[in-house]
């Protein structure tokens, strides 16, 4: 092996190493999709595993016309992505590695997909996602892989989640009753206009609801600064600021910022849930103007009902671009189960209790 080769291994094996012996590619023959540093860097590290190498069948390309810029390989080239479904089967491969180098996450999202529908498992290895996959694992150590597995579950599993809701809703107005009478008062002596906030916003399947929150600005104010800025920050227009939220937002009341800062604005949100709009934990819903200025992919988003609470408010809370929210939300609808649902509803009280990252 000559120098660069050692160097690059010695590299690749801090990034990768640690994580790939956790992901279960040594019990059954998997691929690599993908033509970049990142694929090529993993193959290297997969290439000096005894363990794995033997189960990795080859490289799939995305299109035909990299054939020719593939580089230097250490497995055979199978094909490209249009061919994945005769590969498997040929190869009996149940999983697959897609690799990428940039943030073009709707080309991502369009490979998973493709590999998803033919039965495979997904992980995504991505230089570009090292921040959401230490995100999503709370581990400020985690390697930029993450786990896609397909999106579905039984009806049994949703009958079951809905029965939490209302379990769950009920007792959380139950027990915050007090709140709500406090909160209610104090909006109306702070500021003319009415307790509560509605607003249409976009639920699952796109579909709009009448969403509730505490009152926390004054009444009939302009919207209209609030708007650009989330339209910028959709369309990734603010590089410099990745805060989903204005801070120090002019519009709020006093007792607004209050309510704000321990997320008690969220309670009326418990209605939404019991009439069968939201679920206790999901994507944040997003507001129809908003939604006029989604790219495609991010659309993702309303394939479940809309949260209260979710993985990015609890991880991440503001202090993150939008696609990189969009992403932490795709990963949670893949991943979603009872015991991920329980470590975001124990992960949201300390987050309410100390305001972190709310405006």
């Amino acid at each position: 092996m000559s120098y660069i080769q050692e160097r690059l291994l010695s590299k690749t094996e801090t990034i990768y190493k640690t994580e790939i012996k956790n992901l279960p590619l040594n019990k059954s023959p998997f691929c690599i999709l993908g033509n970049g540093k990142t694929s090529r860097d993993l193959q290297q590290v997969i290439y000096q595993d005894t363990d794995l190498y033997p189960h990795m069948k080859g490289g799939v390309l995305q299109y035909k016309e990299e054939i020719e810029n593939t580089g230097s390989c250490v497995y055979p080239l199978l094909g490209t992505l249009e061919d994945m479904q005769h590969i498997a089967n040929k190869h009996n491969i149940t999983q697959v590695i897609i690799t990428t180098d940039g943030e073009d996450y709707h080309e991502l999202l369009k490979m998973t997909d493709i590999c998803s529908k033919i039965g495979l498992k997904v992980y995504i290895a991505s230089s570009s996602l090292s921040l959401v996959a230490r995100l999503v694992t709370k581990d400020k150590n985690s390697e930029p892989i993450i786990i896609l597995p397909q999106n579905h579950r039984s009806p049994v599993w949703n009958f079951g989640r809905r029965i939490f809701d209302i379990f769950a809703s009920s007792i959380a107005i139950l027990i915050t009753s007090p709140i709500w009478l406090v909160s209610s008062i104090a909006i109306k002596l702070s500021s003319p206009g009415p307790v509560f906030y509605k607003r249409e916003v976009v639920g699952k399947d796109n579909k709009t609801f009448d969403f509730y929150k505490f009152r926390t600005m004054y009444h009939n104010n302009n919207d209209s600064a609030h708007q650009e800025y989330v339209k910028k920050l959709i369309k990734g227009e603010m590089d410099d600021q990745e805060t989903y939220k204005i801070e120090k937002d002019p519009r709020i009341t006093s007792i607004g910022e209050v309510l704000r800062r321990f997320s008690l604005d969220e309670l009326p949100q418990f209605l939404n849930v019991l009439k069968g709009d939201m679920s206790v934990i999901g994507p944040r819903p997003c507001n129809t103007d908003e939604y006029e200025h989604y790219k495609e992919w991010h659309k993702r988003r309303t394939q479940v009902k809309p949260g209260i609470t979710g993985l990015w408010q609890v991880r991440a809370r503001n202090k993150i671009k939008y696609d990189e929210m969009v992403m932490m939300d795709i990963y949670y609808i893949h991943n979603r189960s009872f015991l991920l649902d329980m470590k975001i509803a124990l992960e949201t009280i300390p987050v309410m209790l100390f305001g972190k990252g709310a405006h």
